[in-house]
């Protein structure tokens, strides 16, 4: 959610002509949320449910 969000504001910082680096900074920031999205839902979560089937085996 945090990953559109800063995404959205790097769209409006655009039209506003504000300067680039603050435009790079929140691009670089909406990426970063982005990834953290992903690798929470892809890698994470396999991780965790392997640990829930190896205590549910005991």
């Amino acid at each position: 959610m945090l990953a559109i969000l800063f995404l959205a504001a790097m769209i409006m910082l655009v039209h506003l002509k504000v300067a680039e680096i603050v435009v790079q900074l929140v691009t670089i920031t909406g990426w970063v949320f982005m990834w953290e999205a992903v690798y929470t839902f892809f890698l994470r979560r396999q991780a965790l449910k392997f640990k829930l089937v190896r205590q549910k085996a005991f």
